[in-house]
């Protein structure tokens, strides 16, 4: 496991507004990190285009992320689980994805 990778999560159970069921989410946890936590940070993806906020990334399908359809990378919605919410390994997205998403990291807590 890498920060960068697609991993289909477990987010049930949820409260109120907390994303459900199972979907794919994107490693933010830092290598270093993820050798010691028994936590993992990710950010939620979401099919869902039609209901984007302004922070949401878009992120095409294709051969290296294995993602089902176009869909968006929900900044707003990052949480850390346990490794037992860890099903399996989708995919991996691109190295400018990836600084594009460390930038709204940086945006979204104002760091």
């Amino acid at each position: 496991m890498k920060q960068g990778d697609i991993y289909l999560v477990n987010w049930s159970p949820s409260v109120g507004h907390e994303f459900q069921k199972v979907r794919p989410a994107i490693v933010l946890s830092g290598d270093a990190i993820l050798k010691r936590s028994n936590l993992i940070a990710f950010v939620a993806i979401s099919s869902q285009k039609a209901k984007h906020f302004v922070d949401d990334i878009f992120i095409a399908k294709d051969s290296e992320n294995n993602l089902f359809e176009d869909s968006v990378i929900k900044m707003h919605h990052i949480s850390s689980f346990d490794y037992n919410r860890v099903i399996k390994k989708v995919g991996r997205i691109s190295e400018p994805l990836l600084a594009e998403i460390k930038i709204k990291i940086r945006e979204h807590f104002n760091l």
